[in-house]
């Protein structure tokens, strides 16, 4: 297996609208950077985990969106060691308040690589431990 040089950064072309719900200042390129120590940053901004009991703590946090969920799956490299074992959500503005099939990504250890599915939501739904939604650090 290839060695990973840090800090890894990469520049995506084409993460268009993302300004409308996550407030960053879209220029020509995002850039995501992964740090040695497996630290995550987008724009200079730290993406972390969240783990909500519930939607209304999602209220108040710059959830990344699908846009973000795409970008990492084309660029696997990126994903912190820390996400293995979890389904990481992908919260989308759309999805705070409506009963929703959300968005998220999860490790196959079938095919040795992240994948994506779907799962329903319904607004009133307890959400527990197992749920982790990537977000900016406030």
């Amino acid at each position: 297996m290839e060695r990973q040089q840090f800090p890894m950064t990469i520049a995506i072309d084409n993460l268009d609208n993302l300004d409308k719900e996550t407030k960053l200042q879209i220029t020509e390129k995002t850039v995501f950077q992964k740090r040695s120590d497996g630290e995550l940053f987008i724009d200079g901004k730290k993406v972390v985990l969240f783990s909500p009991q519930n939607r209304k703590e999602l209220k108040d946090k710059q959830t990344l969106n699908v846009r973000f969920m795409d970008a990492f799956l084309k660029n696997q490299q990126l994903i912190p060691g820390e996400w293995k074992d979890k389904d990481i959500y992908f919260w989308n503005v759309f999805n705070r308040g409506n009963d929703e099939f959300v968005p998220f990504i999860y490790f196959d250890s079938c095919t040795n690589k992240y994948d994506w599915g779907d799962r329903y939501i319904g607004d009133g739904d307890e959400l527990n431990e197992k749920y982790f939604v990537a977000c900016f650090e406030s």
